[in-house]
C-alpha cells in the first residue's frame, strides 16, 4: 500500500477538521452553560481507535492536555471487546491525563461501525469542558448501561 499523496492528505485532513468544528457547533447550541454557549470554554477532537489524536477544532487549544491520555486511560479500564453503541465515558482524572487543571470533565464516546458480523471502535469522539468540581472516578458509566452490563454478565 502506498502512502497517499499531499491532496489526499489535504482532503482528508480538512473533512476531519470540519467534523471537529461542527461537534463544537453543536456543543454551543445545545449547551444550558455560560462558559460553553457564551464563552465557548471548550474543545471537541477526534481519536483512532488507539487513542492517538487525529484531529481538535480550533476552540480552545490548551485543551490538547485535556485530550492527551484520555481515551486511552478509558480503553485501559473498559477494552475495546466491551464497548457498546451508546457507551459515553465521562473523565475527570488529573493524575491519569484527564486535564489541564483539576475541574476538566472529558465526554468521550466510542464511534461504533458494525461489521462483518462484529463490532468494531475505529474513532473516538470527545468534548472537554470546565466543570464545577474535579474530582470523581476516573470513568462513569450510564447506569442503564451498567445494569445491563451487570445482567448480561460483564460488570
Amino acid at each position: 500500500m502506498h502512502p497517499p499523496d499531499a491532496v489526499t492528505v489535504e482532503v482528508i485532513g480538512s473533512a476531519l477538521a470540519s467534523i471537529t468544528e461542527e461537534m463544537g457547533e453543536a456543543l454551543f447550541r445545545a449547551s444550558f452553560s455560560t462558559n460553553i454557549k457564551e464563552r465557548r470554554d471548550c474543545s471537541t477532537a477526534l481519536f483512532d481507535r488507539a487513542g492517538r489524536t487525529l484531529c481538535q477544532a480550533e476552540h480552545i487549544l490548551i485543551h490538547l492536555g485535556s485530550f492527551l491520555e484520555a481515551v486511552p486511560a478509558i480503553l485501559a479500564r473498559h477494552p475495546e471487546a466491551e464497548l457498546r453503541p451508546g457507551d459515553v465515558f465521562v473523565f475527570s482524572d488529573a493524575y491519569a491525563g484527564g486535564g489541564t487543571h483539576l475541574p476538566d470533565i472529558v465526554l468521550a464516546e466510542p464511534i461504533i461501525v458494525e461489521g462483518q458480523g462484529s463490532l468494531e471502535s475505529g474513532l473516538w469522539m470527545a468534548i472537554v469542558t470546565p466543570g464545577a468540581g474535579g474530582y470523581g472516578p476516573p470513568t462513569v458509566r450510564d447506569p442503564v448501561l451498567a445494569e445491563r452490563d451487570r445482567r448480561e454478565g460483564r460488570g
